[in-house]
């Protein structure tokens, strides 16, 4: 589902950018796409995969004024990271272990996701693009 829902909305946008001579895509991948993730695999694997799939795409569409990108968030309060929280016996002591693995001591918010996004999409970001912007804490920096 990560790599096939990437897949068919770059098949549908491209086109269309292509034909028009700009555009920007931002595909949604995951910390877990960068950096080894133990317990996460397939997971990994997937969000790995939308990460090299966006540099294909930049480097493919990019002659055609099309700019790929990935956001890849690390643990967020709310969304799926509440899903995996509670999946422990006890989920407030888990998610306090997750804040301490960041050096910023906190889970990001889906927020500053949507912000990284917004960024990503916008004239702002006019000259990036293949990137795999982390919105992590920092968490891969140690």
């Amino acid at each position: 589902m990560n790599v096939g829902g990437v897949w068919n909305g770059c098949a549908a946008a491209l086109p269309i950018m292509k034909a028009q001579g700009e555009g920007s895509i931002v595909n949604v991948a995951s910390l877990a796409g960068v950096v080894g993730s133990p317990y996460l695999g397939a997971y990994s694997l997937s969000k790995g995969a939308v990460v090299n799939f966006t540099r294909t795409v930049a480097a493919e569409a990019g002659p055609r004024g099309v700019r790929a990108n990935a956001v890849c968030p690390g643990f967020v309060e709310g969304g799926l990271g509440e899903d995996y929280f509670d999946s422990f016996d006890d989920p407030a002591a888990a998610r306090e272990r997750a804040r301490e693995g960041y050096p910023l001591r906190r889970l990001g918010t889906v927020e500053e996701v949507a912000d990284a996004i917004r960024f990503l999409a916008s004239d702002a970001a006019s000259f990036v693009t293949g990137e795999a912007l982390l919105v992590d804490g920092g968490f891969a920096a140690q």
